[in-house]
């Protein structure tokens, strides 16, 4: 059985595998123990990570960062039109109330959750460990602040499982 412990933050994440012998803090592809919480999207593809970081300058209003400020939060919550006046990319409310970010992708106008984008900060944090090892992480837990509600409890786990 393998076993990952992952913290997503606002502007970082690590992921830790358990070994014999203790916990290991994970080096990314830049033998970095952080790698950005940045999702980008281009014309071809969806990038994670450190594969990601360099568009926030290059393509601002497709890469999406500081994604945990709307991870289970209402579109009307104070605290996300507080975080709208920042961001570069485009927030709407969902159909459900929640966030959604608009974004190009593949040259279409798309939408997605915030826990759509956490998750494939997950996923892309979920390979480098399966690299690292060699196998496959058959397990995680997921990091969340202490101050966090259900509905942010929520959505990292939705997150999580989106992950695989």
């Amino acid at each position: 059985m393998s076993v990952a412990g992952i913290d997503i933050g606002n502007s970082t994440s690590c992921i830790a595998l358990a070994r014999k012998g203790g916990v290991d803090l994970l080096l990314n592809k830049e033998s970095n123990r952080e790698t950005p919480s940045v999702v980008t999207f281009n014309a071809k593809q969806r990038q994670a990570g450190t594969d990601a970081v360099g568009a926030m300058a290059t393509n601002p209003r497709n890469t999406v960062f500081q994604l945990k400020r709307l991870l289970g939060k209402q579109f009307s919550d104070p605290d996300v039109q507080r975080d709208l006046a920042e961001f570069p990319f485009k927030v709407a409310a969902a159909s459900d109330g929640g966030c959604e970010v608009e974004v190009s992708y593949r040259g279409e106008p798309t939408r997605f959750a915030p826990e759509q984008l956490v998750a494939a900060l997950l996923a892309d944090l979920r390979a480098q460990a399966e690299r690292e090892q060699g196998g496959p992480v058959t397990e995680a837990v997921l990091a969340v602040p202490l101050y966090w509600g259900e509905a942010e409890r929520a959505a990292m786990l939705a997150a999580g499982q989106a992950a695989g």
